[in-house]
């Protein structure tokens, strides 16, 4: 099962293989609405499935290729990737989706419907650390990156060990998890 999702007054849920996406009422634990989808929801074992984003709605990888996003009781597509999405949650920031893939990250501008690969070593962990016009992320073997809405990599670093989690802050701080280690990340804006 992935990690229940808390939106609007009800609690999202979706087991493994499932493709039924279920609203749960809080309190009773009741189903209040349920959704068909067309592919399982993907997802990290155990792990969030989920992303909030600025609009209110939620967005979710379905199938090995596919964001779905939920607003307003609706399910749609919003992009579909032409190669494997990885599981970590997708990100919508500033207009922008912020997709995991094998190589680093796709960055989708949404209004034209372009994308751009930015490729990173090993792959990303879990989790985008969006400050301002840039999203923070980091890489398996320690690079860490600030990515523009177009793909543009402003400020790249190493860390010395490898990278598990990235956990946004405030104010252009980000803490990425190694073995072993917190490391505080401050990305200068301008």
């Amino acid at each position: 099962m992935h990690w229940p999702f808390v939106h609007d007054s009800g609690v999202l849920v979706s087991s493994r293989g499932s493709l039924v996406l279920d609203e749960l009422t809080p309190r009773s634990g009741e189903i209040e609405r349920s959704w068909q989808l067309l592919d399982p929801i993907a997802g990290p074992d155990h792990g969030a499935a989920f992303t909030d984003t600025a609009n209110g709605s939620v967005i979710f990888r379905s199938g090995p290729s596919r964001v779905t996003e939920l607003n307003n009781g609706e399910l749609r597509e919003v992009w579909k990737s032409t190669s494997e999405l990885e599981l970590n949650p997708p990100l919508h920031h500033n207009g922008v989706l912020w997709a995991a893939t094998a190589s680093g990250v796709a960055v989708v501008n949404l209004a034209n419907d372009t994308s751009t690969e930015v490729r990173l070593n090993e792959g990303l962990v879990p989790s985008f650390s969006p400050d301002g016009d840039v999203v923070v992320v980091a890489s398996r073997d320690g690079t860490v990156a600030a990515i523009g809405p177009d793909g543009t990599i402003h400020c790249r670093l190493r860390i010395a060990r490898r990278a598990v989690a990235l956990a946004p802050m405030f104010n252009g701080l980000t803490i990425v998890a190694t073995k072993g280690e917190l490391v505080a990340v401050q990305h200068q804006t301008g």
